[in-house]
């Protein structure tokens, strides 16, 4: 029995059954084809066998195995997973304070203390609501720097906190709370109040700072009342300040600015007494 081969051009040919499933070359348009092993299709009921047609049409592209995967899994691979939810806290200061190399801050993250060295550090934290608080020793002061921040972990979120510690010890230290490194979302400079960077909320008192500058000079280098009456004027000024709802830090410089500037009009007062007295 031969096998009919057609081609898509139209030619149809015969072949030896002996030659099924190997290659031939249509003699008309001279495309490769395969003959069949048997043929295929809808056949007429009670037709000879010599005139059962098979067709055959050229070898398209190889088709690609579709992956498959059992009942209730996803080809795509495993869900993905959501990051460490947690903080990463950095606790840095002026490098010119050196002194402060010798402290070891103190970091309460809601109510719970970590000593850490001043560098980056990893708190794993479920989601939700917490606060921390950062501090350190300095000489006879036991919560130096004192500050704290409330802030909210959504799941998966990591938060990049980071807080700062200005040269003059009298001053509370700077924390920002951001989603990336430089990206502040909010800061706090005094306990229980959240502000939004950029608003000035938290910013150190310059009355206050100025008040300690002058108080300072006043009393080293002997200036007495002539920079102690300004130092007095720009501390109240800076205690004033750090009061009320948008209240600033430098409390403590405006504290050391009055007392430092009473001390250089004190010693004025009895440079001038002493002096009266002696003519």
């Amino acid at each position: 029995m031969s096998i009919t081969v057609a081609c898509v051009c139209g030619k149809r040919f015969r072949t030896e059954d002996k030659n099924a499933g190997r290659e031939t070359k249509c003699p008309n348009c001279g495309r490769q084809l395969t003959i069949p092993m048997r043929s295929y299709g809808l056949v007429k009921p009670n037709t000879p066998p010599d005139e059962r047609m098979v067709t055959s049409v050229a070898p398209g592209p190889p088709r690609v195995p579709v992956p498959t995967a059992p009942q209730g899994r996803s080809i795509m691979g495993p869900p993905p997973t959501r990051g460490p939810t947690g903080v990463h806290v950095k606790l840095s200061f002026l490098p010119l304070a050196f002194l402060l190399y010798l402290c070891r801050p103190r970091v309460v993250i809601d109510g719970v203390e970590h000593r850490r060295y001043w560098g980056t550090h990893e708190f794993p934290l479920a989601p939700g609501p917490h606060r921390i608080e950062i501090s350190f020793r300095y000489l006879f002061m036991s919560r130096c720097g004192l500050n704290s921040v409330s802030f909210e972990l959504r799941p998966g979120e990591t938060l990049h906190i980071k807080y700062y510690m200005p040269p003059w010890m009298f001053s509370r230290g700077s924390i920002t709370v951001g989603s990336n490194i430089g990206e502040p979302i909010l800061t706090e400079r005094s306990p229980g109040y959240v502000g939004v960077a950029g608003q000035g909320a938290g910013a150190t008192s310059h009355a206050a700072i100025w008040s300690m500058i002058l108080g300072i000079v006043s009393v080293a280098l002997c200036a007495g009342a002539l920079a102690g009456i300004p130092a007095v004027i720009l501390g109240h000024i800076g205690m004033s300040a750090t009061k009320g709802p948008a209240a600033k830090s430098g409390r403590g410089m405006a504290i050391a600015g009055l007392a430092t500037g009473y001390i250089g009009i004190g010693v004025t007062a009895l440079f001038i007494l002493v002096q009266a007295l002696s003519l």
